[in-house]
């Protein structure tokens, strides 16, 4: 039974995301709750397991957050054997994907520990604030960033943000953008957001 070669990774994606009109106008979910941001891992080995019936059993994922949130996987298989893992991004901190697997022999009916692998990346969030500057229409609003904003990314770096809505627009908005920190240098994740709505002002943090 091999070893194999262990895979592991940890991103974000974007859930309830907002959509752009033709006219560049936001249009959020109407839903209550919003768009959001999931931190996803996985973890995965291939190899010839499978030699003498062999096969990877247990094979365990944890993903865990800064404050020591998990969320676990576990399978098995032979060849390559995958699973995958997300939490919702909370806080600010390394978020780590740990795997290991273990071997299971049919002939004496014991498990071998065989190895792991790993991945973590440092995570965190920008807050941007704006208050309404402009009411267009009923449904539709303007708003502008609220400074000082001394965060690491500014969703909209204009300044200015345009917003269209279903129901009566807020006073003040505040946008989530998650980054990462690869090597010391912090990567803006722009097609991903979060969203806070207000009647009263609303201030720029860093999660």
């Amino acid at each position: 039974m091999t070893y194999g070669v262990n895979y592991s990774d940890t991103w974000m994606v974007g859930y309830n995301q907002p959509w752009t009109d033709g006219d560049g106008y936001d249009h959020y979910p109407d839903d209550g709750i919003g768009p959001y941001v999931i931190v996803c891992g996985y973890g995965a080995v291939d190899g010839n397991a499978a030699s003498y019936s062999h096969y990877y059993s247990p094979f365990d994922v944890t993903l865990t957050s800064p404050n020591g949130r998990t969320s676990t996987a576990s399978t098995s298989g032979a060849g390559y054997v995958r699973a995958d893992v997300g939490l919702q991004l909370l806080e600010q901190g390394n978020y780590y994907t740990v795997h290991k697997e273990t071997g299971y022999c049919p002939g004496c009916s014991c498990n071998h520990p065989l190895g792991g692998g790993g991945s973590s990346k440092l995570i965190g969030v920008s807050f941007s604030a704006y208050y309404k500057a402009v009411q267009v229409d009923p449904y539709r609003s303007v708003y502008q960033l609220v400074r000082p904003c001394d965060v690491n990314c500014v969703f909209y770096q204009s300044g200015s943000a345009q917003r269209f809505s279903f129901y009566p627009p807020p006073n003040y908005i505040r946008i989530g953008e998650p980054w990462v920190n690869i090597a010391g240098y912090v990567i803006c994740e722009t097609a991903i957001r979060s969203l806070e709505e207000s009647a009263t002002p609303l201030s720029c943090y860093e999660l």
